[in-house]
């Protein structure tokens, strides 16, 4: 199905410049405000909880997009829809925890001249792998509603736009 293809590389586009944005501002913020890798660290892991808002949003922005630039029949089937959501979903707050934690890390390290090792004890002392899964989970059930709204969009039958 080519139009699966559509809403994957959407979402990978959607999902990479929320996740860039996310990471460059804890570590634009630890360059310019900040000078110690403690500190840095903390920053960043307590704007990480901003993506608990901002992954489901870029999976509702892409679902919708992709709705809207053709590509109906990968939701016009509830389970394929879902499906697709709820992948997308998990695997894309994976890759956006990869993509924030880079930005975090390297933005104070090569701009701000701190220590990257001592930055990254302090991120990931305070965001372990339980809240990566966390994220994940998250973001992969708040696919099932932006997938059933998206089968509606394709049937014609909602009346609230997301």
């Amino acid at each position: 199905m080519p139009n699966i293809e559509k809403v994957v590389d959407l979402y990978l586009r959607v999902l990479g410049l929320t996740s860039l944005v996310a990471g460059a501002i804890p570590g634009w913020i630890a360059v310019f405000f900040l000078d110690e890798e403690m500190a840095a660290g903390t920053w960043s892991a307590r704007f990480y909880l901003s993506l608990f808002v901002l992954m489901p949003a870029a999976l509702a922005v892409s679902t919708r997009l992709s709705v809207q630039r053709g590509a109906q029949n990968v939701y016009a089937d509830l389970t394929t829809g879902i499906t697709v959501a709820v992948v997308l979903g998990a695997v894309g707050a994976f890759l956006g925890s990869l993509l924030f934690a880079v930005l975090a890390l390297y933005i104070p390290a090569v701009f701000g001249r701190m220590d990257w090792a001592a930055i990254q004890r302090a991120l990931f002392a305070r965001v372990g792998w339980a809240t990566v899964g966390a994220l994940a989970g998250v973001t992969a059930i708040s696919g099932m509603p932006i997938a059933i709204w998206a089968h509606r969009q394709c049937k014609g039958d909602a009346q609230v736009p997301l």
